[in-house]
């Protein structure tokens, strides 16, 4: 008896060593390998100061006629390579969201004519002007060099407004409506433009947005059909 329990043991024990084998038979192994592009080789342009213009728009929100010291958000975005490949209508140049010279160059050009997107800044200031209506992106040091301009107003018409692209569901609550933290305190009935949020986010990378509010205004943006008539429209176009 004690034989025929030990040999049933063994058989048992047998049996789930084969079914192990036949698992890692089958088991499909993925390998992955991981390549580290580094970004191309650049010298770091030098930090200028503070543009005049700039310095200017900061006291009374209103850019210098024929000023250089900021071009228009969606043309610098002509020259990366997204822009270049997708091409950025000449609608989109009539926003009033603009960059600085300071912002948009980071380093040095080079005889390439490739683009030099991974040295491009990440979206962080933004100067809101009350008087015209106008945005302006600005880099850390131009925020840092704006904040004792913009606390000594004595009548603010300029804020600087942080901010934050959404690649997060969570940060839309946060960065949306412009309202996380502005120097000096924006004025409590004050509201984001529909506008200056779609057009910022898309500048600067939002992969998240609220539905109900920028939907409709990012598909306009984009020439997507907003609703399912548009959308019949479309696709009959579509060869």
């Amino acid at each position: 008896m004690k034989s025929s329990i030990r040999d049933t043991g063994d058989t048992v024990q047998a049996l789930a060593y084969q079914e192990v084998e036949q698992e890692r038979e089958v088991q499909i192994e993925v390998e992955t390998v991981r390549e580290v592009k580094k970004p191309r080789h650049a010298q770091a342009r030098p930090q200028p100061p503070l543009h005049g213009d700039i310095r200017s728009f900061a006291e009374t929100g209103r850019l210098p006629a024929g000023t250089h010291a900021c071009i228009q958000s969606f043309d610098a975005l002509r020259h990366t390579a997204v822009g270049r490949r997708l091409g950025i209508s000449d609608s989109a140049k009539a926003s009033t969201l603009f960059i600085t010279q300071d912002f948009n160059k980071t380093v040095m050009p080079d005889h390439s004519a490739l683009p030099r997107d991974e040295y491009c800044r990440p979206v962080h200031w933004l100067l809101w002007s009350t008087v015209t209506s106008t945005a302006i992106i600005v880099s850390d040091y131009e925020a840092d060099s704006l904040i004792p301009v913009l606390r000594n107003n004595i009548e603010p018409v300029v804020y600087l407004i942080t901010y934050a692209a959404p690649i997060t569901r969570s940060m839309v609550s946060f960065f949306d409506k412009l309202d996380f933290f502005a120097i000096p305190p924006l004025p409590p009935t004050w509201q984001a433009p529909t506008w200056l949020v779609r057009d910022l986010g898309i500048f600067s990378g939002r992969t998240y947005f609220d539905f109900e509010a920028q939907y409709g205004p990012v598909c306009e943006a984009l020439g997507l059909p907003s609703s399912a008539r548009d959308r019949t429209d479309f696709d009959r176009e579509m060869p």
